[in-house]
């Protein structure tokens, strides 16, 4: 190692031994204002399994914009939400009576049997006009859906309507479910937003900001530190150029879901709904924000070591700089740690099964969709025009685990069919079916999706590989551990169950 290499890594090794009493003082602090105040309790973390599903998020999201609802807020939420609308679409804002009723639907039924998560009409002088949400906090989309919903509103409304794509960070909906081609067509009446999107800086009306930043004070946090937040990386910040292929970067809206929880915040005087906006909007950021692996005072604890000592600013660059690559090969060894774990014991788990089973895995990365573990048999009939995201191979079903991303983020797990469920001859329709029947018949209750005759989301606190990496640097060091066995014995028991059931549907006959 030579002189320029071993100053560097003591410069580092400092850095990191001077931080730690700083971060161990934030701690202890945050168990303390955890004690008195519960500052990091959330109620969104006791709906469902410790996450609320895409129904309960209309649901809330609906009932916010409803001016007859039990919030008391009368039309001032959906009011906000308007004005903020109005200047990302370009198009007039409505002028809309609110001495008529506004009639909010809960998943509209719509002719060809689709139905919208959100509709919100509202009277105005032109004639009704309407606000239309599609929800997609963790499904994917289905063949022409955004299509269908802009061609219908656009019947039902005229000019009279917007649609708002509601992604995690502001994915626009795929080519699947409305071609690029025709976007143009649909300016000024679609709109993606983000649940959570990156402040580009603090405090800035609308935005996103922690407890005690904005808006009226909540009884009981006098004296309480203020809460500043750590600010990540946006994945695509206003002031640099769009990507070549982000289509969608004019209908990217500069709001988010969060930032209209927080903005409704400071307009409501009801204590306990000022909870539950400051609750919805740090669940936004917790759930949609990227990694969090540091507290709030983890973040303010390094942010005041490194404005006291401004000469280890480069020192912490080095450590930022080295992140992404380090992530990358702990969550990569942690995948092939889960591949070798499952092979080993599915040896003694399913004995007649193991001998020819495959276990494979694949990391991809930051993008979406591109992280597998998959297991499958030679012996299973290959289908034609497999999916992009699919997993390597012979375009076989699968026992999968994937990511939705963005990074190892977000996973789930299922049987996974190379062939869209609305794709090929009515024989292969027939068959996908029986296994999607009997899948859902014979194994525990979950959902399905377009390639997903079965499927279910992973545990919350197992799925953000982000915050869980020291664990899993651990857990692939020591050759196992509660994350491990997680999801080793969930894939075999998934396993165990679904691959007679393929086997059965499948060898019924030979794909076309």
């Amino acid at each position: 190692m030579d002189g320029a290499r071993r100053s560097e890594r003591r410069r580092v090794q400092q850095f990191l031994v001077e931080l730690n009493p700083a971060l161990e003082a934030a701690r202890k602090l945050e168990r303390e204002l955890d004690r008195h105040l519960a500052h990091r309790f959330n109620v969104f973390n006791y709906m469902g399994d410790g996450r609320p599903n895409e129904v309960l998020l209309s649901r809330i999201i609906g009932d916010l914009l409803n001016p007859a609802a039990l919030h008391g807020q009368g039309a001032s939420q959906l009011g906000i939400m308007l004005d903020k609308l109005s200047a990302e679409s370009g198009a007039p804002r409505p002028r809309p009576d609110f001495s008529k009723p506004v009639r909010v639907q809960l998943e509209r039924l719509i002719p060809g049997g689709r139905l919208i998560d959100i509709t919100v009409d509202v009277a105005t002088g032109a004639g009704p006009w309407c606000l239309a949400f599609e929800n997609k906090p963790f499904a994917g989309d289905q063949p022409n859906q955004v299509r269908d919903y802009l061609k219908y509103l656009e019947d039902e409304y005229k000019d009279r309507f917007l649609l708002i794509y509601l992604s995690p960070r502001g994915e626009g909906p795929t080519d699947y479910s409305l071609p690029k081609e025709e976007l143009p067509r649909w300016r000024g009446r679609l709109l993606v937003m983000p649940y959570w999107r990156d402040p580009e800086s603090a405090g800035r009306e609308g935005e996103y900001v922690e407890e005690n930043e904005g808006g009226p004070k909540d009884e009981g946090e006098a004296g309480a530190p203020e809460a500043e937040g750590g600010r990540e990386a946006d994945d695509a910040p206003e002031d640099e150029p769009a990507l070549p292929d982000d289509v969608f970067a004019d209908f990217r809206t500069r709001f988010s879901l969060a930032d209209w929880f927080a903005a409704c915040r400071t307009q409501c005087h009801a204590d306990r709904l000022r909870w539950f906006l400051r609750d919805a909007a740090a669940f936004c950021r917790q759930q949609f924000g990227g990694h969090s692996m540091a507290t709030d005072s983890d973040t303010r604890a390094i942010q005041e070591y490194l404005f006291a000592n401004p000469n280890q600013l480069e020192t912490a660059q080095t450590v930022w700089d080295a992140w992404p690559g380090l992530k990358a090969e702990l969550c990569g060894g942690f995948l092939e740690h889960l591949r070798a774990e499952i092979h080993r014991r599915v040896r003694g788990a399913l004995p007649d099964i193991a001998p020819d089973l495959r276990v494979e895995c694949r990391y991809g990365g930051e993008k979406k969709w591109s992280n597998f573990l998959w297991l499958n048999r030679p012996g299973w009939p290959a289908w034609d025009k497999p999916i992009t995201n699919h997993p390597p191979g012979e375009g076989c079903t699968g026992v999968v685990l994937q990511s939705l991303g963005p990074g190892p983020n977000h996973w789930r797990w299922g049987v996974l069919h190379p062939l869209d469920k609305n794709k090929g001859t009515d024989r292969d329709k027939e068959r996908r079916k029986a296994l999607e029947d009997r899948l859902r018949r014979d194994l525990e209750p979950c959902g399905s999706l377009l390639w997903w005759p079965y499927v279910c989301q992973v545990r919350d606190d197992m799925t953000r590989w982000d915050s869980l990496l020291p664990e899993l640097y651990r857990e692939t060091k020591d050759g196992g551990g509660t994350i491990t066995d997680y999801y080793v014995e969930g894939m075999i028991d998934l396993a165990a169950k679904a691959i007679p059931i393929i086997e059965e549907v499948e060898q019924a006959g030979t794909p076309s």
